[in-house]
């Protein structure tokens, strides 16, 4: 199946629901009458469930998943690299330039660069560039490398991104730039030539041994990426004349969080219902704000939390003898804009063992009314022992926001 989405599934749009609700409800609403949210998978359900695979789809009741009991999580800053996010403006409508210009300091990076070429500009080239701004050579070594084909199918893209980043994979040799040198990011990046409206992303992590100054640009096929440094111009968070586009640039102290019970908070257990779990919503779980350099601006917000990994760990018991289904849910299946989801996450063993798992498995997206996907299957001691589920989750490009993630218990079943 191959949808190919127009360009206006972008990065910023995902962040419809979290920012514009009466517009999402003008797109289309859910019914007045819908049913209460189920408080055990059983039954047909369960059967379902238990045969299901990791990834695979469910259709449930279409219950509005914002009436479940939020789990009484904290949420708290971790350690992690510096991460530098590049999508504003998302478009480069105005022709050639630099969307964004961060100096960062020796040590990890997470790079996050999302964006689409000039519309009938004609080829080009979009691209990171890396400046040595220290006094000796400075080496560059990849821990996680992706980046996918770029085409207008935005969903399949991010997607890709959040499966690369979590399996890990090969990574570029490491790189020696000498001191004032500039050299691309990603070499396969910069001899990549795109036009509207293909998308450009790309999600890196590596580590530096000197400063350096990493620089987002578009230029055209024929023009060198470090001479272009110099000569194209550096552009406004929001192009004149143009409505605003991307979620936000510049460099950001927060990259990692880790999530876990509040103090004081017991262990989820069956025999009290179900569970939601949410993050990156610009609510509860707030944006997080950086440094843009062009501009100045020193709280610019990321409106998404594009590029953050959250490690989620819920301690899991039943006293009841059921079990936990895991399943990620779909906010939106009545708005025509936000309808299509997906994802993936990084799960602790279960059922299923320890893996990514794509959402959906077997097809890109999901959009259903109904629809849920199921993520692990955890089935907690006997013994009052908890069962520790860990994920690790980070917020998909042109998917709309939050994307909940569903705790039901699930009576036993076979699969």
């Amino acid at each position: 199946m191959n949808h190919t989405l127009r360009p206006c599934f972008h990065l910023a749009a995902a962040l419809l629901a979290a920012t514009t609700l009466t517009q999402a409800a003008s797109a289309g609403s859910p019914p007045e009458d819908r049913p209460p949210a189920p408080s055990v998978l059983a039954g047909d359900l369960a059967t379902a469930t238990w045969k299901a695979g990791p990834g695979g789809l469910l259709v449930l009741p279409d219950f509005n998943a914002s009436d479940l009991p939020l789990a009484d999580l904290d949420i708290r800053p971790a350690p992690g690299p510096q991460l530098v996010f590049s999508d504003m403006p998302e478009y480069f409508r105005t022709g050639d330039g630099i969307a964004m210009q961060e100096d960062v300091e020796a040590g990890d990076v997470r790079l996050y660069v999302y964006h689409v070429p000039t519309p009938d500009g004609g080829p080009k080239v979009i691209t990171t560039v890396l400046e040595n701004l220290g006094d000796a050579p400075l080496r560059i070594s990849f821990q996680r490398y992706v980046f996918p084909t770029p085409d207008g199918y935005y969903l399949r893209i991010g997607k890709q991104g959040l499966i690369g980043f979590f399996e890990g994979g090969e990574v570029p040799e490491d790189r020696i730039v000498p001191p004032g040198g500039r050299i691309p990011v990603d070499p396969v990046m910069d001899q990549t030539i795109v036009s509207y409206s293909d998308l450009v992303h790309g999600f890196y992590e590596f580590s530096i041994d000197q400063p350096a100054r990493l620089t987002v640009l578009q230029r055209d096929p024929e023009a060198d990426s470090a001479a272009a440094v110099d000569t194209l111009p550096l552009l406004p968070r929001r192009l004149p004349d143009t409505r605003p586009s991307g979620a936000g640039r510049g460099l950001f102290p927060i990259s990692n969080y880790e999530v876990e019970p509040a103090p004081g908070a017991a262990p989820l257990d069956t025999a009290d219902g179900p569970r939601r779990i949410l993050v990156a919503d610009g609510r509860i779980d707030p944006w997080i704000t950086g440094r843009d350099q062009i501009t100045g601006l020193e709280d610019g917000e990321n409106r998404g939390n594009y590029g953050v990994i959250y490690r989620i760990r819920i301690p899991l018991t039943s006293s009841d003898g059921r079990s936990w289904a895991v399943l990620m849910h779909n906010l939106y299946p009545h708005n025509q804009f936000c309808r299509a989801q997906a994802s993936a996450v990084q799960v602790s063993a279960g059922k299923f063992p320890a893996g990514v798992v794509p959402i959906p498995a077997g097809q890109v997206f999901f959009r259903e009314v109904g629809e849920n996907v199921l993520l692990q299957i955890v089935t907690p001691s006997s013994d009052g022992e908890p069962a520790e589920l860990e994920l690790l989750y980070s917020p998909p490009g042109a998917s709309c926001l939050p994307t909940p993630i569903l705790l039901f218990p699930l009576e036993p079943g076979r699969s």
